[in-house]
C-alpha cells in the first residue's frame, strides 16, 4: 500500500495525530506524559516548529503545528523515535510503539484554526476523561485560559482570533451545552482541510513543486559545516585537537550528543562524519553526556586548566586519577587499613603462621594495586610500606614492602 502524500511547504499548518499499535496505550503514568511533552518542547526548539495546541490521550495524541521551515516529517520522526526509545527501555520491550506513520492534515488556518483548536481541547470531555476541558491536565487548554501559566505553546494567534483568554474559554466551553461540528468532516482528499481557494492553492503548489532532491554529497557538505563548529567547540572546551574529538573517547560522544541535540542531521549523516560510527539514539549515554558537558562545564574546564593527572572516563562521566601529591595520602590510608586487618586476625587467636600469610597476601594485593594504578609515580611511599603485624598480644613484627 502506497504511503499517503506529505505536503510540506514553509509556513504550513497541520493537524497531526498518531495512535499506539493496535490502539494500545502509549501513556501509562504522569512521567510518560511529561516525557513526551519534554520531547515535543525540545524538538520544537531544535527544528523551529511552532506548537499551537496539543492534547495527549491514553492511546493517541493530537497536535496543531506550524512549520516555517517545511520540515514536518523530520520533526515528527525526532519526537516519535525519541519517545519510543524511552518507552521501550522503560517497559523492557522492542519494536514499534505507534501504529504506522503519523497522520497529518494540511489546515487552512484562517478558516479552521480556531474551530480545530476547540475540537482538540474538547477531546477528553467527549471520551469522559474529564467533565470540563480545564480539568484535564495533559492538554494546552489551561495555558489558553490562564495567562499566568508558562508554556512552550504559541497562544497569540488563536487568542487573537477569539479576542482574548476569557472569550476563548467561553467559545470552547460552549461546546459542553451543544454538539460542536467536527472540522474533520470537511477534509478534502484525506489530507487538506480548508476553503476551496485554499485547496486550489495547495494543488497548484503540488503541480509546481520541484521534485529534484539534493544530492547526498551536497547534503553531507552542508551538514559538515555545522558539525565542524561543534567539533571546534568541544576541542576548545577540553583543549585538545579537533582530530582527537573525532576519534577518541569520550570526546567523540560529546560531539555526537551535541550534534543530535543542536542540529537537524540524521543519525547516518552524523555517523558518516565521525567515520561511519554506529550509535544508539537517546538513552543513558545522552543523559550522561548532557550532565557532563552541559550541566557541569566548570568541572570539565577545570580538568583542562589544572592538569591534575590524566582525564579518564568510565561510561561518559570523566574521572581524574590523583596526582603525585595525593599518592602519599592514599598509601597511608591503605597501610592503616592493613594494620587494622592483621590486628583483628590476631585478636581472633589466629595462628602466627596463618596471620603472617594473611598479612603477606594483603600486602601483595596492595602492591599489585598500587603498581597497576599508579605505575608512573616515583613516590617513596610506594617503595616502603610498613605494616605492624601482631603475632600475639604484646609483640609486633615490622614487614617492609620494596619495589
Amino acid at each position: 500500500m502506497a504511503r499517503p502524500l506529505r505536503i510540506e511547504y514553509e509556513g504550513a499548518f497541520y493537524h497531526v495525530t498518531a495512535r499506539g499499535n493496535e490502539r494500545r496505550r502509549i501513556f501509562f503514568s504522569r512521567t510518560d506524559y511529561e516525557k513526551f511533552l519534554t520531547n515535543l518542547r525540545e524538538a520544537a526548539l531544535r527544528f523551529s516548529v511552532v506548537v499551537h495546541c496539543y492534547v495527549l490521550m491514553g492511546n493517541h495524541y493530537h497536535l496543531i503545528l506550524e512549520t516555517p521551515k517545511a520540515n514536518l516529517s523530520t520533526f515528527m520522526h525526532a519526537i516519535q523515535s525519541g519517545y519510543t526509545t524511552y518507552f521501550n527501555r522503560k517497559k523492557g520491550r522492542s519494536g514499534h510503539l505507534f501504529q504506522g506513520r503519523f497522520k497529518s492534515i494540511l489546515v487552512d488556518a484562517d478558516a479552521y484554526l480556531l474551530e480545530l483548536s476547540r475540537y482538540i481541547h474538547m477531546n477528553p470531555v467527549r471520551v469522559n476523561l474529564a467533565e470540563t476541558p480545564q480539568a484535564y491536565p495533559f492538554s494546552s487548554y489551561r495555558a489558553f485560559v490562564d495567562p499566568q501559566q508558562e508554556t512552550f505553546v504559541f497562544r497569540d494567534l488563536i487568542l487573537s482570533m477569539s479576542h482574548g483568554h476569557e472569550s476563548y474559554r467561553r467559545f470552547v466551553e460552549s461546546a459542553l451545552a451543544e454538539q460542536a461540528q467536527n472540522p474533520s468532516e470537511n477534509i478534502y482528499g484525506g489530507m487538506i482541510l480548508g476553503r476551496k481557494s485554499f485547496i486550489k492553492e495547495v494543488l497548484r503548489r503540488l503541480e509546481d513543486k520541484d521534485r529534484k532532491e539534493v544530492s547526498h554529497r551536497r547534503a553531507l557538505h552542508a551538514s559538515a559545516v555545522d558539525l565542524d563548529d561543534i567539533v571546534a567547540r568541544v576541542a576548545a572546551r577540553f583543549r585538545i585537537s579537533r582530530e582527537a574529538v573525532r576519534t577518541s573517547f569520550p570526546y567523540r560522544n560529546y560531539a555526537v550528543y551535541l550534534a543530535r541535540k543542536r542540529t537537524t542531521l540524521t543519525n547516518p549523516q552524523i555517523g558518516a562524519y565521525f567515520g561511519n560510527v554506529t550509535f544508539f539514539s537517546g538513552g543513558e549515554d545522552g543523559q550522561q553526556a548532557e550532565s557532563t558537558y552541559e550541566r557541569r562545564p566548570k568541572s570539565a574546564t577545570g580538568i583542562a586548566q589544572t592538569g591534575r593527572g590524566t582525564v579518564h572516563c568510565q561510561g561518559l562521566t570523566p574521572m581524574i586519577y590523583p596526582d603525585q601529591s595525593q599518592y602519599r595520602s592514599i598509601v597511608k590510608r591503605l597501610a592503616i587499613l592493613l594494620r587494622s586487618f592483621t590486628y583483628v586476625a590476631c585478636r581472633l587467636k589466629t595462628l602466627k603462621l596463618r596471620a603472617s600469610i594473611v598479612s603477606l597476601q594483603a600486602i601483595f594485593i596492595a602492591r599489585r594495586f598500587l603498581h597497576g594504578r599508579f605505575a608512573q609515580t616515583n613516590s617513596s611511599s610506594l617503595r616502603e610500606l610498613s605494616v605492624e603485624h601482631c603475632a600475639r598480644p604484646g609483640t609486633s613484627t615490622k614487614l617492609s614492602l620494596s619495589s
